[in-house]
């Protein structure tokens, strides 16, 4: 062998990374990609269906010295952090959940020394359904940081006021970090998705360029689902060589591959709300556990998704059989008075998909206080209470 066939051997050798690409696998490696949600209940149940090779554990980390420790146990470490949110109905609760999300990431981890549990992170919205409402969701962040602040500094609400001026400067540095886009069609969806890395690394369009991206929010998957049906014809004439593959089809595939480099990018945790279309029903076997939903979306987009969870609002119990007109406005009025606050439950889908369960995820699921089931609750003036798991 000559020197220059030795020389060429070597180089072909050689494998070529990015810049980018070795500091993002050096930052999950180190376990600096703040990935987690800083939701325990969320977090606990990503780290049970995530796959085991992408589970950082701090006590058995690689040697970054050597480049064989690092691949491919961790490589692509916290890039499957994908959570689906899927309703029963209307007012389930599904954007709710999303703003008390938003919230945690943009708020500053701590306040005159209080812990707020935010990340100080920022966050991309993508309202394509276009129900995001600023107000709601500036009302929930400062509940939840007017709570913490009375919890941790262990003070009155009458003494908590002192604060104000300054808790409404904090909250308006903290809503510069929101990013709100509202796409009006799955290719305007697309074309927004293509432009937010430029967008986040330009300065000089807003003042996130030096925080880490904590989420991607999008609300819903399925808002442009009958428009693309209602199109799903073959993009090519169908042939013995080439596939065919629908416009319908390319757009989940184009969607799940622009989110994915999201990830792998940013490192950021994905959360998608869906619609609840088809209803499983009841089978033997199933019939004690909670309400399930077929998959209406492409396969593509359902092995994207890491988490499936279902969300519902605990209704009130409806009138009594044969309830005269005036007991049921009588008992109707009494509602607004009770003070209840609103019940909104939120649960693991143990119906669909769970033949892909490993052994070992089965067995952490199990192991999860409240089973994989968790509440929350809204009162009046927009007071949102963590995700607490039932017991």
């Amino acid at each position: 062998m000559s020197v220059e066939e030795f020389g060429q051997r070597l180089l072909n050798e050689v494998k070529e990374e990015s810049l980018e690409q070795t500091l993002t696998e050096l930052r999950h490696i180190s376990g600096i990609s703040g990935a987690n949600l800083n939701i325990p209940f969320l977090d606990r149940l990503l780290e049970v269906f995530l796959p085991e090779t992408e589970v950082l554990q701090s006590t058995n980390l690689p040697d970054i010295a050597n480049p064989e420790t690092i691949r491919p146990q961790y490589h692509g470490l916290g890039r499957r952090r994908v959570i689906e949110v899927t309703g029963t109905g209307s007012s389930s609760g599904k954007t709710l959940l999303l703003y008390y999300i938003a919230a945690i990431s943009i708020l500053p981890q701590k306040l005159n020394d209080v812990s707020l549990g935010g990340k100080g992170a920022a966050v991309i919205v993508l309202d394509t359904d276009n129900r995001f409402d600023v107000r709601r969701f500036r009302d929930i962040m400062w509940n939840h940081a007017v709570t913490k602040l009375m919890e941790g500094a262990q003070i009155s609400q009458k003494e908590a006021s002192s604060y104000w001026e300054w808790l409404e400067k904090v909250l308006d540095e903290a809503m510069r970090h929101l990013h709100i886009f509202r796409p009006q069609s799955s290719a305007s969806l697309l074309a927004t998705l293509d432009t937010i890395p430029d967008y986040l690394l330009n300065s000089s369009d807003h003042s996130s360029s030096t925080r880490s991206l904590a989420t991607v929010l999008l609300d819903s998957v399925s808002a442009f689902y009958w428009q693309d049906k209602a199109s799903d014809e073959p993009s090519s004439p169908p042939g013995p060589s080439r596939p065919t593959l629908s416009p319908y089809m390319q757009t989940y595939t184009t969607l799940v591959s622009s989110l994915r480099g999201l990830q792998t990018r940013f490192g950021c945790t994905i959360v998608a709300t869906n619609w609840g279309l088809i209803p499983l029903q009841s089978e033997r076997g199933y019939d004690k556990l909670p309400q399930s939903y077929r998959p209406h979306l492409p396969p593509v987009w359902t092995n994207f998704c890491t988490l499936r969870l279902i969300i519902c609002r605990e209704r009130p119990p409806k009138f009594p059989h044969l309830h005269s007109f005036e007991e049921a406005m009588r008992d109707k009025a009494m509602w607004p008075r009770t003070g209840k606050p609103a019940v909104f439950t939120v649960w693991v889908d143990q119906r669909w998909g769970t033949e892909r369960w490993t052994d070992s995820q089965k067995r952490r699921l199990q192991r999860v206080k409240g089973g994989g089931y968790a509440q929350f609750e809204l009162r009046q003036g927009g007071e949102l209470f963590v995700l607490n798991p039932c017991a």
